[in-house]
């Protein structure tokens, strides 16, 4: 069964300026056991930390198991970075390569 990506795994390439900061450090990545790939040819896809504006806060969106969108495609997991005094998240995105 193929399970399309939500929104927020979708590719999104950011350049600096397009990008919103953060000035609270995100929390650490909470430590838990990848659960088993529901099936072959499915890649796990980890958890991270994303930003909610509205609160403000970050909120934990949990990994989960799907298959690449065109085979050979690997995920890059999305990350925050220290950027001019603040963090910028980086969107995940799918290529041939990791990072």
């Amino acid at each position: 069964m193929y399970t399309p990506l939500p929104p927020h795994f979708q590719p999104r390439r950011l350049i600096a300026a397009d990008m919103d900061k953060v000035n609270v450090a995100p929390p650490p990545l909470p430590s838990y056991e990848q659960p088993t790939i529901p099936a072959q040819g499915y890649l796990w896809v980890p958890g991270f930390w994303a930003w909610r504006k509205s609160v403000p806060d970050y909120f934990w969106v949990p990994g989960t198991g799907v298959q690449p969108p065109q085979p050979g495609l690997l995920w890059t997991p999305p990350y925050w970075s220290r950027v001019d005094g603040g963090y910028a998240f980086h969107a995940g995105y799918w290529a041939a390569e990791i990072g």
